[in-house]
């Protein structure tokens, strides 16, 4: 530290390297606020307990807590979370519901009921009045449309 503190302008080095690490810090902070919020707006989709589970776990609730609070189990809240942390961060899933998605709005809708909200295959096929081979080929429509776009994401992240 002797040998830093002997250089002139140090004490400057020091002040500006303290703003930087205090600015990386607070935009580190942006994204993180950011990123639970995009979170929260996906969870806005599922039943109620669901999202009052996720809700509670970004704020860092434990789970014995949320347990207590839903009168559940807490290996099943954990369990619980895991699932929905599964489906609410699933690339899939947010590529569905990005603001950019060109697909048609009942395509999308029939994934997200599927990849988010985990509806069996017959539920969805009954609402949307399809019959459940169609509604396999959809899906299948869905994965190939997502592997799709991904591999032409990562060609354009490799070119650019």
């Amino acid at each position: 530290m002797a040998i830093v503190n002997s250089f002139p302008g140090s004490e400057a080095m020091r002040t500006v390297g303290s703003q930087v690490v205090e600015r990386a810090q607070r935009v580190e902070v942006q994204d993180d606020r950011k990123r639970i919020q995009e979170v929260l707006k996906r969870a806005q989709l599922l039943p109620e307990q669901d999202r009052l589970i996720v809700e509670l776990a970004l704020r860092s609730t434990s789970h014995r807590k949320i347990a207590a609070l839903l009168k559940l189990a807490p290996g099943s809240v954990t369990r619980r979370v895991r699932k929905l942390s599964q489906r609410l961060y699933d690339p899939m899933v947010i590529a569905l519901l990005h603001e950019t998605c060109t697909l048609p709005p009942e395509l999308r809708q029939m994934g997200v009921e599927r990849l988010l909200l985990g509806m069996h295959f017959k539920e969805i096929a009954t609402k949307h009045q399809l019959h459940p081979v169609e509604l396999r080929n959809q899906l299948g429509f869905l994965k190939g449309w997502h592997e799709g776009v991904d591999a032409g994401r990562r060609l354009w992240e490799r070119v650019f």
